[in-house]
């Protein structure tokens, strides 16, 4: 008989915001637009590129708080007593 532990942990907002802005899907778009605001059409590329930054920010927010109440479901604590048949 051991612990009965479920081994789950939340990650920092900024591993979280790290691991999204990693995925590929968010590195082309930034690159794409950056090519706009570098280009002659700055307005719509920095418009995109907020919508992309906050899309994103909102994203982790949503996750980690699921993940955290994921967390908090695994931390629950309490004494029982068991019958045991020997």
């Amino acid at each position: 008989m051991g612990k009965n532990v479920i081994a789950y942990e939340v990650e920092s907002y900024f591993s979280a915001l790290i691991d999204e802005f990693m995925s590929f899907r968010y590195l082309y778009q930034l690159y794409m637009y950056s090519n706009w605001v570098f280009g002659n059409y700055w307005h719509v590329g920095g418009i995109l590129w907020s919508i992309v930054v906050g899309s994103a920010l909102i994203r982790v927010y949503i996750k980690r708080n699921a993940k955290q109440k994921i967390y908090n479901m695994t931390r629950l604590k309490s004494r029982t007593t068991v019958l045991r048949d020997d």
